[in-house]
């Protein structure tokens, strides 16, 4: 009698009412103190609830009066997500996949409204247009969290919000408000277009946090995006097109491939590209840019990312060669600095330090070439004389991790992790590689350029190649006119020259850490160099790279010449 008794109580816990004013009340007893209480009841209310019977209109009703403790509950889940390693930590992932079953459910309530309003010719305008916005906000919000978690999107997801759209279009509701005097997302056009454009931001190489900015971001600037119903209006030589009967985003594709249909409809981005492009040009030249505000979390790097996302076709250029072997990789610059240090120095490095050369910096530039095939894969010629032991590392609190090689290109990696733990892996990060097995290959730097968790497989990642060997520098002094509070001394990297990928050598340091025009003293195998920055590529992420001039000692600075004539220097000391 006793289980009977806690069973009957449990389901009525978790059932639903299926009348509106009965849910409210429902709604106002559950526990709100006790947050995983309450989930627990409105995930398991609504599981039995969608499997239920009921009118498209009291359904909404009812899928309404849920909303704002969902969202309570939605808020709450997501607060054991924000700033994780990847993969996520079991608990965490079980969390994530619990909100995602939140979302589905909360979705599939409004979805089957809006399904049997038409299956049973019974459309009404207004609950239609409620039941199809809400599904596709909540998909959307499905797709987000995949994306800020480097997820592989779930199947169907873009099916399903595609014959969303295309239900709203069928009944004229596509441009319909939901909401009157109300920013951000207001009707189904918004919705679809801010998915589709978080779609093609590439977000699985976006650095953590940057999805979460982009999306405000588009919330604003969607007047500036157009979806139009054919191909007729295309005027540009590549456009996006959206197949609505395809499980897929939109995609960037020549015009003349692009065949009228019904199903087919054209994503005009060229009004949103030209507003970030102005935007990129006036910080450029270090105008304050008009409407900054709209702009004000998205730093120029970002931005310029952006503009190469939406502006490339995706084609891959190399040759990718299937492997399955085991690969050390370092992450993160000062532990990329600490290992390389470790490490012997170059044969031609410790051959200069010996002879005492002033020009070290000459000597990097003037090395022999190498092709980007002869880089990554002809490792041999670019041994070390020494190795370090895991002694070594582990005394220098150097964490180095072991990754699978699952295959590689003239251009870089594609590592797999299976391990249940977190890796230290983060899109963006500088990372030294070397085959597990030979110690004596030098170690290769690469940046990870994206990262997709796969189910049942793992956290796979793309490793960009940057140098097959770097030289480890550090900057004693900064001289410039923007007053520099950078604290000193700061780590970083001398690229080499590579054939057809950098004609000259450049320096790596941490982003935002220094400037163009900055004169910097650096010092590396027992060397000191005065250095000047030109020009610095923003679209690395994590870390900046310039080209620079070696400042010679004879090269004074205008400042810095005497006129004979001019005694201002003396009036003080009169």
């Amino acid at each position: 009698m006793i289980n009977l008794r806690a069973m009957t109580k449990k389901n009525s816990d978790e059932y639903i009412p299926r009348s509106a004013n009965k849910a409210k009340t429902w709604v106002r007893e559950l526990p709100i103190t006790n947050l995983g209480e309450t989930t627990r009841r409105l995930y398991m209310g609504l599981v039995n609830f969608n499997q239920s019977r009921i009118s498209s209109v009291i359904r909404i009703d009812i899928a309404d009066t849920l909303g704002e403790t969902a969202r309570l509950v939605l808020n709450n889940l997501q607060r054991h997500l924000v700033s994780r390693a990847f993969p996520l930590p079991p608990k965490s992932q079980r969390i994530f996949e619990l909100k995602q079953s939140l979302l589905l459910e909360l979705a599939g309530s409004y979805q089957l409204a809006a399904v049997d309003m038409i299956t049973t010719a019974s459309v009404m305008k207004r609950p239609l247009l409620k039941a199809i916005y809400n599904a596709m906000l909540y998909l959307s919000e499905v797709l987000l969290q995949h994306y800020m978690v480097y997820s592989k999107t779930r199947d169907t997801l873009w099916h399903d919000l595609h014959h969303l759209y295309l239900l709203a279009c069928d009944n004229e509701l596509q441009d319909t408000s939901v909401f009157r005097d109300h920013d951000g997302l207001t009707t189904i056009n918004d919705v679809y277009k801010q998915a589709n454009l978080l779609a093609l931001s590439n977000p699985y190489s976006l650095r953590q946090g940057e999805i979460e900015r982009l999306d405000q971001l588009f919330q604003v600037l969607l007047p500036l995006v157009t979806i139009h119903p054919n191909a007729d209006t295309i005027t540009t030589e590549l456009t996006y097109i959206i197949h609505l009967n395809r499980d897929a985003h939109a995609a960037l594709v020549p015009a003349s491939d692009i065949l009228n249909s019904p199903t087919i409809r054209v994503l005009d981005l060229c009004e949103l590209i030209e507003k970030i492009d102005d935007y990129i040009s006036a910080l450029e030249s270090n105008a304050k840019p008009s409407e900054y505000y709209l702009f004000r979390d998205i730093g120029i790097g970002l931005a310029k990312r952006l503009i190469f996302h939406f502006t490339r076709v995706r084609n891959r250029s190399t040759k990718r060669d299937v492997k399955n072997e085991s690969i050390s990789v370092v992450t993160g610059l000062s532990h990329v600095v600490k290992v390389l240090n470790n490490h012997a120095k170059l044969e031609s490095l410790d051959t200069a330090s010996k002879s005492h050369d002033p020009s070290i910096l000459s000597s990097f530039n003037s090395n022999p070439t190498l092709s980007t095939d002869q880089a990554i894969m002809d490792q041999k010629s670019l041994s070390f004389k020494h190795s370090e032991n895991k002694q070594e590392l582990s005394s220098a609190s150097i964490l180095m991790q072991t990754w699978i090689v699952i295959n590689s290109s003239s251009g870089g990696y594609g590592l797999l992790w299976h391990d249940e733990e977190s890796s230290a892996a983060r899109v963006g990060a500088i990372v030294a590689l070397r085959a597990t097995h030979n110690t004596e290959l030098e170690w290769q730097i690469g940046t990870i350029r994206w990262m997709e968790f796969i189910n049942e497989r793992g956290l796979c990642l793309g490793i960009e190649f940057l140098a097959p060997y770097v030289v480890p520098i550090e900057v004693k002094a900064v001289n410039s006119m923007d007053n520099n509070t950078t604290v000193l001394p700061v780590l970083g990297l001398m690229l080499p020259v590579i054939d057809d990928v950098r004609p000259e050598p450049e320096l790596l340091f941490p982003a935002q850490m220094f400037h163009t025009g900055n004169e910097l003293k650096i010092t590396f195998a027992l060397h000191e160099e005065t250095v000047l920055l030109n020009h610095r590529d923003e679209c690395t992420g994590s870390f900046s790279i310039f080209s620079y001039t070696v400042v010679k000692k004879e090269n004074l600075k205008l400042e810095d010449v005497i006129d004979e004539e001019d005694y201002s220097t003396l009036w003080g000391s009169l």
